[in-house]
């Protein structure tokens, strides 16, 4: 908005300045870290679902350039196909100057394409590649990735704006020039920071994602580490600062969860569920699982068993969870043959919220998720009694930004998987049991396909995480289980 990033954030955008005088004011993290902190004075600051301010941080802290952004912005100023956009929205700007503008927004689209063309031909990125798959992204180590042909086609277009200051009707029109301005500013110190890729405290990196039903190449910088960044923003300025969520333990000690946030003094209180885990749910880890680190279609057949397995015995819907879109979509065709009497839902197909709404009212169904799903999402009662956990879900060491994090563990004399990957993997391990049990009277099974839990003794880190539950080895020991519940009442 033009009067700060959390002018959108409030419920109404009419009560914004009543907002200001609020004595709460709710953001997400992301507003949060755009926000300057001297915009934005507080008392006391409490962060909710902290696990996510390490992610959310480094996406706020860096940037990511794609030819979609630039497109936007460009549109923004003005629309050649739907006629529309700020340069004709001024009706005192003169015909010659909105002509100029058009002429100058033609010219950048062109060196829009070429330059984010030019970008995903020297990362030999192909535009044919599997959603998921590693050599989707390349990181970048070296400047110049390619000559900077977009910038001398935006410049011209910020110089223009800063004329147009002076046709401007009213004050709201004023800030929307100098905020659109500041727009294309922003994109071109971004590109030339790109470029030069002469941070050593960031990552750079280029990646393909899905946008529009197609690939499109976004290039990315993130800082390696965001501990010192939040430890300055927020845990160094003398207001308490309260960071709560379910899963901020590892093993139940936070002292990595603080060393990467930046914590360095806090009170800790770690409080045991309230939920009747060991009554209400089953841990089940099957025997002889495939490693999921051998053969991939045979890891596959697994999934597709036990899932078929477990529709049989388990009388609710079931939440299938991957940590690999390559996978989820090679289940989900051998599944689509093979389900009998339950609807199939697949991550993708629609939006997550409505994906989950139908979900739901089907009461049995089965849903294969990835990250959207592994958190943040709530399904009470018996229309989720059975959470398949396919893989413990460690990132890919292989990704720009965490081959980046091992390298910078590495140097501070840090072990890269015991203090790093190993227990982001069980925050999100906790995160996708926890899916289950929403309400005291949930029930069901949390299975897990990952012979690593039992096989490795990283795998005892994992299992000393979690609630107190009943662990069993049978699928058939399910069928007395369910029955018994059903059996006795809800409120047990």
């Amino acid at each position: 908005g033009s009067r700060g990033p959390l002018a959108q954030s409030c419920l109404w955008r009419k009560d914004y300045e009543k907002a200001k005088k609020a004595h709460i004011l709710v953001v997400n993290h992301a507003l949060l870290l755009a926000a300057p902190p001297a915009w934005l004075p507080y008392d006391a600051l409490v962060l909710d679902e902290a696990h996510n301010l390490e992610d959310v941080a480094a996406n706020n802290l860096g940037f990511t350039l794609s030819a979609l952004r630039v497109e936007r912005l460009l549109n923004d100023l003005y629309n050649v196909e739907t006629a529309r956009g700020l340069a004709l929205s001024l009706k005192t700007l003169d015909p010659t100057i909105v002509g100029t503008i058009r002429g100058l927004v033609t010219k950048a689209h062109a060196a829009n394409k070429t330059f984010f063309a030019e970008a995903q031909k020297a990362l030999s990125l192909a535009s044919g590649f599997v959603v998921g798959n590693n050599s989707s992204a390349r990181r970048i180590l070296k400047p110049d990735l390619v000559p900077d042909t977009l910038s001398p086609a935006l410049r011209p277009i910020s110089s223009e704006l800063a004329g147009l200051i002076s046709h401007a009707g009213t004050k709201e029109q004023e800030d929307l020039i100098a905020s659109i301005r500041k727009r294309f500013d922003t994109v071109a110190s971004e590109l030339k920071a790109f470029l030069a890729n002469d941070n050593p405290d960031m990552v750079f990196w280029g990646e393909l994602r899905i946008s529009r039903k197609k690939p499109t190449l976004e290039l990315k910088m993130a800082p390696v580490h965001v501990g010192e960044a939040l430890h300055s923003l927020f845990f160094s300025k003398n207001k308490p600062v309260f960071l709560t969520s379910a899963t901020l333990s590892a093993n139940r000690s936070f002292q990595i969860f603080r060393e990467r946030m930046g914590v360095l003094n806090a009170n800790e209180t770690l409080v045991d569920s309230p939920f009747d885990y060991a009554n209400r749910v089953r841990l089940y880890i099957p025997k002889d699982l495939p490693n999921p680190k051998g053969d991939a279609a045979k890891s596959v057949e697994n999934v597709v068993e036990h899932t078929l397995a477990l529709e049989k015995v388990v009388p609710g819907g079931i939440f299938v969870l991957f940590t690999s879109w390559k996978m989820l979509k090679a289940v989900e065709t051998k599944l689509r043959s093979s389900l009998e009497g339950r609807k199939l839902f697949v991550q993708g197909s629609a939006r997550p919220e409505d994906l989950l709404s139908e979900f739901q009212k089907a009461g049995h169904g089965v849903l294969l998720g990835t990250d959207t799903y592994w958190q943040g999402v709530d399904v009470p009662g018996d229309a989720l009694s059975c959470v398949i956990i396919t893989r413990l879900p460690f990132t890919s060491p292989e990704s720009p930004l965490e081959e980046a994090r091992n390298d910078w563990y590495k140097a501070q004399g840090k072990n890269p998987f015991s203090d790093f990957s190993l227990p982001r993997a069980i925050v999100k391990f906790r995160q996708g049991f926890g899916r289950l049990m929403r309400r005291h009277d949930d029930r069901g099974v949390v299975v897990v396909l990952d012979p690593r839990i039992k096989t490795m003794k990283f795998g005892q880190q994992f299992l000393g995480s979690l609630p107190s539950s009943l662990e069993i080895a049978d699928a058939s020991e399910l069928t007395v289980f369910f029955h018994g519940l059903q059996a006795a009442p809800k409120n047990q």
